[in-house]
């Protein structure tokens, strides 16, 4: 977290040299944040590599300049309304803002609850499902091994018990940019869509 701090420091400053710890560097010329010292620098995500154990954000500044910004492995990064992730969880096009106390936040992302039908059942804890939240909006969930399966009665189940055209609520982080669930902390089945039967005799 230290190293991560100096550098989102240097990156608030007054355009000046690029900098050279090696944690964060510049590409093409010097892409400092021209905002006040002090002042949040906001950011757009363009990509993500991972090295190692750690994760080099592309970043593009205010002023249209891209820079790298190393993240070690571990960092937790805030969500719009004070949810926890990862770098890995990060997506394309998200907007980071980068604290002068070395804290990052994604305002892309934020902790919600959803409910919705199942359009593509899990196969695995480490999977992908759709859910179809309203007729014209269906999202995808990324299911991971610390993911939750609950019924309705809160016990826990697994993830092949969910099946396609079945009722779910959903709670975790959804990344507004990419409408994509990209922590999955809970997944409750609460039962199979609703169909009127009929029977003889």
């Amino acid at each position: 977290m230290k190293s991560v701090l100096i550098v989102i420091l240097g990156l608030l400053a007054t355009v000046g040299t690029a900098t050279r710890s090696g944690v964060a560097h510049t590409r093409h010329e010097s892409a400092r944040q021209s905002e006040t010292v002090g002042q949040p620098a906001t950011t757009t995500l363009e990509s993500v590599v991972t090295h190692g154990n750690s994760s080099v954000l592309v970043l593009r500044a205010a002023n249209a300049k891209l820079f790298d910004l190393k993240v070690p492995a571990g960092t937790s990064i805030g969500t719009q309304n004070e949810g926890r992730i990862a770098a890995s969880d990060l997506r394309s096009g998200d907007r980071l803002v980068l604290r002068r106390d070395g804290g990052m936040q994604d305002i892309s992302q934020r902790t919600v609850a959803l409910s919705g039908v199942v359009a593509y059942a899990p196969m695995s804890n480490n999977d992908v499902m759709t859910v179809q939240i309203t007729p014209s909006r269906t999202v995808l969930v990324d299911v991971a091994p610390q993911t939750r399966f609950t019924d309705i009665t809160r016990k826990q189940t697994l993830p092949t018990d969910v099946v396609d055209a079945d009722t779910v609520a959903i709670h975790g982080v959804l990344d507004i940019t990419m409408d994509e669930v990209v922590v999955a902390q809970e997944i409750e089945r609460l039962g199979p869509k609703f169909s009127r039967t009929y029977s003889s005799g």
